[in-house]
């Protein structure tokens, strides 16, 4: 039986191809998920002219036609969601900018997702020294920075909590006491009960640094790092996405990520930095776009030429001349021991991320 056969209303939705090749129905009943979003798209638009291709529409005079948001909420595509974000404050050596707090507030809002701020009262080791101890009163100086320590943390969590209030965001505090050697494991250990973790990163915050890298590559789930002072005053907002594409496992996972945010972008843009690319990741982006179909998101490709500049900075200035709100791409490295290797574009976004981006190992 035809997949033209099941649909509601043959005339108004158009026939399936009725080649060999056309895909068959098995009498089990099963539909491939694409092709029961257009069953109940047929339902929803039944005045709509479509004729159903897979995972896409298109309009009679062969152009894309994607459904509207409230269409794509009602077949479903937007069931996805990020619900539980994870946001990590630093209280030592300097606290986090109150501005950046406020900042992954405003995204947890934009996604009406619930949100926990982790943050910690570090503890220092005491080093035994007796000319250091007499010279430099070593025992008092590590008091007073525990002190600060903890009351930076008091301090953040308070302003956290009276803005999320404000917003009407869901949320909870964490702090936990520990030295600066187990922090980031501590905050991967979290990640992973979390959909997407937040890391606010400084110029100067090399503690912050670590703490990504950590949860990138250990903690299972999406990071996004963003630069703890915002370049502009407005609100977060997802109007235009960008994802940067070359065919990658992580690319892949990244993208798999972020479909909750791509489906609330108004625009997203898929973007391949050609530099000695191989002939099947230039063409790959026309059947990631029909992938991307498959879950009611409309893509634009494009290609960049690196022209000597390397990936960090081609992704960078793509993202400034595009008026981006969120990159998504691929984390490169891998874990030996305890430390852990990022690939070059990788350590120069997260070192330095110019906007708000999503990354996924």
């Amino acid at each position: 039986m035809k997949l033209a056969d099941q649909l509601p209303d043959r005339g108004i939705v158009g026939q399936i191809a009725s080649e060999p090749s056309a895909i068959e129905i098995e009498r089990s009943g099963f539909l491939p998920r694409c092709h029961q979003a257009a069953l109940r798209l047929a339902k929803v638009q039944a005045n709509a002219r479509k004729e159903q291709t897979p995972c896409g529409l298109t309009d009679n005079d062969g152009t894309r036609a994607m459904p509207s948001r409230t269409i794509r909420t009602q077949l479903g595509f937007e069931r996805m969601a990020f619900n539980d974000a994870l946001l990590h404050v630093s209280s030592y050596p300097d606290p986090t900018p109150v501005a950046a707090v406020e900042q992954a507030i405003d995204f947890a809002a934009a996604l009406g997702a619930g949100i926990s701020a982790l943050t910690f009262k570090v503890e220092i080791p005491l080093t035994s020294n007796i000319v250091a101890d007499r010279l430099l009163d070593i025992p008092g100086m590590i008091a007073a920075a525990r002190r600060r320590s903890a009351a930076h943390a008091q301090n953040l969590i308070g302003a956290f909590e009276s803005m999320a209030t404000k917003r009407g965001v869901t949320h909870r505090q964490i702090i936990v006491s520990c030295t600066t050697l187990h922090l980031p494991d501590i905050v991967t250990e979290r990640a992973r009960m979390h959909d997407v973790t937040m890391v606010p990163i400084g110029r100067h915050a090399d503690l912050q640094q670590q703490v990504a890298e950590c949860v990138i590559l250990g903690s299972g789930r999406p990071t996004i790092v963003f630069p703890e002072t915002p370049k502009n005053s407005s609100s977060f907002s997802l109007d235009v996405v960008g994802v940067a594409w070359d065919f990658s496992r992580s690319a892949a996972r990244a993208v798999a990520d972020a479909v909750p945010l791509l489906q609330r972008a108004k625009t997203v843009r898929v973007v391949t930095i050609t530099q000695k690319k191989l002939p099947h990741t230039r063409s790959s982006g026309g059947e990631l776009a029909e992938h991307l179909a498959c879950h009611g998101i409309e893509a634009v490709l494009e290609e960049e030429d690196a022209a000597g500049r390397t990936i960090g900075q081609a992704l960078e200035e793509y993202a400034t001349a595009h008026a981006l709100d969120l990159l998504v791409m691929g984390a490169y490295g891998h874990s030996r021991l305890r430390d852990f290797i990022l690939g070059g574009a990788t350590r120069s976004i997260v070192a330095n991320p110019p906007l708000p981006v999503l990354l996924s190992h």
